[in-house]
């Protein structure tokens, strides 16, 4: 018994000393530097219309779009943490989402998402060629609200301001080529949406974006 808590005992120091080595010793990959690359994936958004201060419902348009993009960044590397800023703009697919207005039928609320763009900072752990990391930072958002029916068709955009949070991962393909996939939520401020007939209502957005990104590192 005494032997085996000896072997016990040893095997476990060796397997921590192994983890505090790996954990402590530099990436053979190195991240520093510049990048660009190219995104492509889904959207989903939620633009909540107030229109109750107007005389109007409120209601809910629900997006789902595909997502377009492109990224820029830098990335500074210290031991195994990888420290870096980026910024992004990415367009939708356009989709509108058609909700009936309770009580003020046959009128329909119609939004959509046009543009999503953010500037974050990231802070990683690297596993040689594999990055893991967490990101956040502000962001700009376009909405496209209108309300339609057989008399009226009022349409207007507006710019928003707010916060985003994310993650994802990154694989080194080769020296110069990365493969990321990453997660993005944000909310964004509440802005009147109006037009020449007067306000429509204040509109709220929030957003879900995942992507995967073709990275070409300087």
């Amino acid at each position: 018994m005494k032997r085996l808590a000896l072997s016990l005992a040893a095997t476990t120091a060796l397997a921590g000393s192994a983890i505090a080595a790996d954990l402590s010793s530099p990436s053979a990959y190195n991240w520093t530097g510049f990048y660009l690359g190219g995104s492509l994936g889904g959207v989903w958004g939620d633009l909540r219309v107030d229109a109750t201060p107007y005389g109007g419902p409120i209601w809910t348009n629900q997006t789902n779009d595909i997502y377009f993009g492109a990224l820029a960044g830098a990335n500074y590397q210290i031991d195994k943490i990888v420290l870096g800023v980026e910024g992004d703009i990415g367009g939708t697919s356009g989709s509108t989402d058609k909700v009936p207005l309770v009580g003020f039928a046959p009128l329909v609320g119609e939004g959509k998402i046009d543009y999503l763009g953010t500037l974050r900072g990231r802070v990683g752990f690297a596993f040689d060629r594999m990055l893991v990391f967490g990101t956040g930072g502000v962001g700009w958002l376009g909405s496209d609200v209108t309300l339609n029916n057989a008399a009226i068709n009022t349409h207007t955009q507006q710019d928003h301001f707010g916060w985003v949070i994310g993650g994802g991962a990154e694989w080194a393909l080769t020296d110069r080529v990365s493969l990321r996939g990453d997660y993005l939520y944000g909310q964004f401020d509440t802005k009147t949406s109006s037009n020449s007939l007067g306000p429509i209502g204040n509109v709220s957005p929030s957003v879900n974006v995942v992507r995967v990104s073709t990275i070409f590192h300087f």
